[in-house]
C-alpha cells in the first residue's frame, strides 16, 4: 500500500506484483540490470556489525 501511495519501489519480495498502474508507471524496471543496483557484498560483509551497531544506537 505504501508503494502505491508514494510511488516508491518496494522491498518486499513479491511486492511488486502488487502495485497499482499508477504507481507502476513510475517505478524503475526491476527486471532490467541497468535500473537496478543490487549490492549484496556489502551487506553480506557488513550486516553483523551494522545491524549491532544500528540496534544499540536505537535502544539509546
Amino acid at each position: 500500500m505504501m508503494a502505491n501511495k508514494l510511488f516508491v519501489v518496494p522491498v518486499t519480495i513479491g511486492a511488486e506484483t502488487k502495485l497499482n498502474g499508477e504507481a507502476r508507471r513510475w517505478m524503475p524496471d526491476l527486471k532490467n540490470r541497468k535500473n537496478v543496483l543490487v549490492n549484496n557484498d556489502y551487506w553480506r560483509d557488513r550486516f553483523v556489525n551494522l545491524d549491532k551497531r544500528f540496534k544499540e544506537w536505537i535502544l539509546t
